[in-house]
């Protein structure tokens, strides 16, 4: 039968594991930009916006 965790014990859990989820969540963050850095050279490129050429109608 599991025990009871007292509040101390809880919240020492609680912020043990809100550490944790931290430094997860940075590793994922540089692990992102390590990956987007891998992933720049074979994105395609944005085509650049080529500009309109208007003409009047000559009445």
């Amino acid at each position: 039968m599991p025990q009871k965790l007292s509040k101390h014990e809880l919240i020492s859990r609680l912020l043990s594991l809100k550490e944790k989820q931290d430094e997860l969540t940075i590793q994922i963050q540089l692990l992102t930009q390590e990956m987007n850095a891998l992933i720049q050279p074979y994105m395609p490129k944005e085509p650049k916006l080529s500009s309109l050429i208007t003409a009047r109608w000559v009445t």
